[in-house]
């Protein structure tokens, strides 16, 4: 059994509120700029050839291309500032952190457990794996997804000595549904 103790700050769940945005977005986020540079670019060439507006077509062609090329130099960038400030206005229009959570998780191959406490208010939650959605690791952090919108934060700060062995448990339980983003 491995047993961790851990909080949750409102930074570390906006920073879960980030992922999760980027996570199921960034197929869409690609798809969308390979195709605002297709139209740029065949826009550009129709302009060019078929209209002989050399300098306008010209410009809207190398305008595809510079952004398509940008693309893995800005996207990271404006994607970060703007989800970070999109997040913060959500989580706190919801109001649904209000204090730091306290988390107890006992993790076995059977079972996830968990009690969390707030303030007077203490909560279980029991299940077994299969009963988990999804683990996704990241640089600092394991997330525990119970559904597909709600998901508990475990800071690596916090499992140290047992990174290892959450890692082969999660490998062992849940097989294909435990990922490690190294991009986040």
């Amino acid at each position: 059994m491995i047993e961790i103790k851990s909080v949750t700050t409102y930074e570390m769940v906006i920073d879960l509120n980030k992922f999760h945005a980027w996570y199921k977005n960034r197929i869409f986020s690609v798809a969308l700029t390979v195709a605002i540079a297709v139209v740029t670019l065949g826009w550009g060439t129709y302009i060019t050839i078929y209209q002989q507006k050399i300098i306008l077509g010209t410009t809207l062609i190398l305008t595809g291309v510079l952004y398509l090329l940008s693309y893995p130099l800005l996207h990271p960038l404006m994607f970060h500032w703007t989800m970070d400030k999109i997040v913060r206005i959500l989580v706190n229009r919801s109001g649904t952190f209000k204090e730091n959570i306290h988390y107890f998780f006992e993790l076995d191959n059977k079972n996830f457990n968990c009690t969390s406490v707030t303030g007077q208010e203490e909560e279980k939650f029991s299940t077994e794996w299969n009963g988990i959605v999804h683990i996704y690791e990241t640089k600092k952090t394991f997330y525990i997804y119970k559904s597909n919108k709600e998901a508990y934060i475990i800071p690596k700060e916090d499992c140290l000595s047992n990174i290892g062995k959450l890692r082969e448990l999660f490998t062992e339980v849940l097989g294909n549904k435990f990922k490690k983003i190294a991009k986040f």
